[in-house]
């Protein structure tokens, strides 16, 4: 279970070899079907907020929240508009009994995250260093986005323990929790544990993403996307706010 966990919300920490142009739209919430073995536990929210200034200087705000029965938290990201590339990450987590908050400082030039964590009162710091840029998975579904993908493009993913590389394979028709068939490309990772599905319609939405483990399949199915008004984007802004920064 601590893999789902970690699949969710720390997910990957990934390297993209391509350069991008990145604008999705603004209030943009897209909600996913979350399963676990095959057994429906719930939902996670996707809210790309726009642009907002930490310490003087404008990110991409994007909020990843989920209600499930194995666990309630959620991620608040400030990532880099050119890039995408992560400045901060605050996560608050609730797993039966138990509470983390972490906030993730990353520092892009010396490849390291600093890791504060809070669990169950007790305060902890870790600092990882890595071969190249770090990224925060959860951005890994607006990467993929990205209309110029077509099939035999791949996008290589880094994470703490171990490297993938996600190529675009196949154009497939899947099937999202509307019931409406899409034409997607299909990603799947080397080594096999991470599979993908974009729509390639106008927004190209991540209509499916599977990953699997020993002993653990989690499944996140598109269920539906609707765009929030400017009062609205406002309202989730506040309620959503970062600790430490």
């Amino acid at each position: 279970m601590r893999f789902f966990i970690g699949i969710i919300f720390l997910l990957l920490f990934f390297i993209c070899e391509n350069v991008f142009a990145f604008s999705f739209p603004v209030g943009e919430k897209i909600s996913y079907a979350v399963s676990w073995n095959g057994f429906n536990i719930g939902q996670t929210d996707l809210f790309f907020l726009g642009k907002v200034k930490v310490h003087g200087k404008e990110y991409y705000k994007i909020i990843s929240e989920s209600h499930t029965t194995q666990y309630d938290g959620f991620d608040i990201i400030y990532a880099e508009k050119d890039t995408l590339l992560p400045y901060k990450v605050f996560r608050k987590l609730k797993f039966m009994k138990k509470e983390e908050e972490i906030l993730e400082t990353y520092d892009q030039k010396n490849f390291t995250i600093t890791i504060n964590k809070i669990s169950d009162g007790v305060p902890s710091v870790e600092k990882i260093l890595k071969e190249g840029p770090i990224q925060n998975s959860v951005i890994l579904y607006y990467i993929a986005r990205d209309k110029s993908f077509n099939v035999g493009q791949k996008i290589d993913i880094l994470l703490p323990t171990k490297q993938y590389s996600l190529r675009a394979s196949a154009e497939k028709i899947e099937m999202g929790e509307d019931n409406l068939n899409r034409k997607t490309l299909f990603f799947q990772s080397s080594p096999r544990g991470i599979r993908l599905w974009i729509d390639r319609d106008k927004e190209h939405l991540p209509i499916k993403m599977v990953f699997t483990s020993f002993m653990s399949l989690v499944t996140m199915t598109f269920k539906k996307v609707v765009y929030l008004d400017a009062s609205e984007v406002i309202d989730i802004k506040k309620k959503f706010v970062a600790k430490g920064l």
